[in-house]
């Protein structure tokens, strides 16, 4: 059955998009992110937007003027960003308890920074002073990370600090030596270790940089553009509406670098539009859900996850950059696929092309927006600058070009709310990244890291397969209800070891975990962005969560594929990288029909699904015997397809 097609003009799709709950959900999410105004007469919403907006500045004006010495940087970024997270908290409940706190947060910030210039003057010499101010800022993280993100990561942060108390206590192999409070303080607090180690570094620096130019990004009308190119290229093709959720959430997702933010902000323009053209509820959650979250591994800027990534591995940023495409490429065709095929089953077609945007001239109004984008490559690719820098010259590139047009032009008024927000979506990563630190703390200190590592090996029994499942359950167990980037972080220490020390390539190793953190959020039973995707599409969560787990079934295979196979993420030569790239999309386009019971526009019996699927799995492990294999089942299930189309039409001549 076709559905009822809308009869606005598409210039308005999204004022025939009903505004119900959807709409009451994006506003409160926006208030609840956003938090100030530069309008409202309120003192602590005043003071919020001025730290968010001075943030701001500081990093703008770090990035491509120096970043302060030692561990100053690092100090300023997460307590300024305590400060605000409190503030924000005092808006709406305890006013003057979480006052208290966002003064201890500055007072354990600003003592380190002033005590930074003599800390190297006394190494190992640890004052009582110095401890307070410790405890003060570990709990003050602490407590600002559970209002901003809930209890995993604050739960974790405590078992290490726990373990360290009383780990000389346990038996062998988990104990440790025992460690005075005096020496915890100067590892975890004096030093560029602990809370101001690696992980704080790239949150004070790369990541502040990238959050600020997505903010510019979207200020300058970028994401409209993203948005009305995809409807006016795919809104006319069959299951169209779903097709552009997949490319504008993988647009923006790459920019936002989060899940649950980047279904926000596309799906709910991009559900309601899917459920107008026909699509179950839940269907349409579970498609966004699932575009929403490869973004996080889409290149160019993969939601600065990438420069994490490089830090930890030692790898050029480009390089992270072009291992990743393939793979994100593929995720993506296989939903693009798998949403064809459900048009097909449901019998949907797609918007008539006159309700929707003329892609010609919305490329023509705007293409001056993908400028800062290509800029941006360039200068890290081709001119190699440092991603500070190219992301300083880049925002710059946003605000010239950006002039071109009245509708996108930042004048300072915008230029002032791009700085605030980017600053206010900087608080979730930095208390992340802050607890992080502790985390990665304790395993440096106590040897905790590679005492589970040598346990994973081990229960593996040296088999490298059995150890790549052992690693995936524990990524997603890790990584259930917890932003991507920390999860990557703590999987970075406990699980990449293992995985190298069984022989897989460091860069395969870490993007493994790093693809499997990600899924985590389409993973029930804590499917954060299926859930939020679900309060959007005003449908069960756990429906949502299931089918869009099972939309994602291809991501479960993507990791093993580029760890058997290494020309997957540029790893070989050209010749073997082709012909990995070839194998692996007819690999994926025989799972999503095994997946949907579709092939070649009929409905597939069980006993093809299965031979579909089977195909599929050889074609992950690379090698002539198993590729060919492959290509034979999938050759005889589509001839079977092909033979039983002809007798039909004999039959019906």
């Amino acid at each position: 059955m076709i559905p009822r097609r809308p009869t606005e003009r598409s210039m308005n799709l999204t004022q025939a998009v009903e505004k119900p709950k959807e709409q009451q959900v994006m506003e409160e999410l926006d208030e609840q992110l956003q938090g100030s105004s530069f309008k409202s007469k309120d003192i602590i919403s005043k003071i919020i937007c001025v730290l968010a907006v001075a943030l701001g500045a500081f990093h703008l004006y770090t990035s491509q003027f120096g970043t302060m010495f030692g561990i100053k940087q690092r100090a300023v970024h997460l307590t300024v960003v305590l400060v605000i997270a409190f503030l924000m908290r005092a808006k709406k409940k305890s006013k003057a308890l979480n006052i208290l706190f966002a003064f201890l947060s500055f007072a354990a910030g600003t003592y380190i920074f002033i005590a930074e210039q003599e800390l190297s003057l006394r190494i190992g010499v640890v004052y009582p002073i110095d401890i307070v101010f410790c405890v003060i800022m570990i709990a003050m993280l602490l407590i600002a990370t559970k209002h901003l993100l809930g209890w995993p990561l604050p739960i974790i942060a405590s078992v290490c600090l726990l373990y360290i108390a009383v780990g000389k206590y346990l038996p062998a192999p988990l104990n440790h030596r025992g460690y005075s409070l005096s020496r915890v303080t100067s590892y975890m607090f004096l030093q560029s270790d602990g809370i101001w180690g690696s992980p704080i570094a790239t949150s004070a620096t790369i990541i502040a940089i990238f959050i600020l130019f997505g903010a510019f990004l979207k200020h300058s009308g970028a994401t409209t553009f993203f948005t009305n190119l995809s409807l006016g290229a795919f809104g006319h093709i069959r299951g169209g509406p779903a097709k552009v959720a997949i490319v504008a959430s993988c647009l923006f997702g790459s920019i936002s670098g989060s899940a649950v933010a980047n279904v926000a902000g596309t799906g709910c323009f991009t559900i309601p539009l899917m459920k107008k053209t026909g699509y179950e509820a839940h269907f349409a959650g579970a498609v966004e859900a699932v575009a929403s979250s490869g973004g996080q591994f889409m290149p160019p800027v993969m939601g600065a996850a990438a420069f994490m990534i490089a830090e930890m591995t030692g790898t050029p940023y480009i390089q992270i950059a072009g291992a990743a495409l393939i793979p994100a490429i593929l995720y993506y065709l296989a939903l693009f696929i798998q949403v064809d095929l459900e048009a097909v089953r449901v019998g949907l077609v797609g918007i008539p092309k006159e309700e929707l945007p003329n892609p010609k001239e919305v490329f023509k109004k705007g293409w001056y927006l993908l400028l800062p984008l290509i800029m941006l490559l360039f200068l890290l690719i081709v001119v190699k600058w440092s991603a500070l820098k190219a992301g300083f010259w880049s925002i710059v590139a946003i605000i010239l070009i950006s002039m071109v047009n009245k509708e996108t032009r930042i004048d300072f008024k915008k230029f002032l709310k791009a700085l605030e927000e980017g600053a206010l979506g900087m608080l979730e990563v930095a208390c992340a990244c802050g607890i992080a630190g502790i985390v990665v703390g304790t395993f440096g200190l106590t040897g905790l890291g590679l005492k589970f590592s040598n346990f994973l090996v081990a229960l593996s029994g040296g088999h490298l397969p059995v150890l790549l499942v052992l690693t995936m359950i524990a990524s997603l167990i890790l990584g259930m209800g917890m932003a991507t980037l920390p999860a990557y972080l703590i999987l970075a220490v406990l699980v990449a070891p293992a995985l190298s020390q069984m022989g897989v390539s460091l860069l395969a190793a870490h993007l493994f975990i790093f693809y499997f953190g990600i899924i985590s959020a389409i993973t029930p039973p804590v499917a954060v962005a299926s859930y939020t995707a679900a309060g959007i599409a005003q449908c069960s969560p756990n429906k949502v969560g299931f089918t869009a787990w099972r939309l994602g079934l291809s991501a479960f295979l993507l990791p093993y594929m580029f760890v058997f196979g290494p020309p997957l993420i540029m790893q070989g030569t050209v010749s073997e990288i082709i012909l990995a790239a070839i194998s692996s999309i007819i690999g994926i386009t025989a799972l999503s029909m095994a997946l949907a019971g579709i092939c070649l526009g009929k409905k597939i019996n069980f006993f093809q699904r299965v031979l579909l699927f089977f195909a599929s799995l050889l074609l992950v492990y690379p090698g002539l015997v198993t590729d060919l294999c492959g290509f034979a089942i999938i050759l005889v299930t589509l001839s079977k397809q092909i033979i039983e189309r002809i007798h039909v039409k004999k039959k019906a001549a």
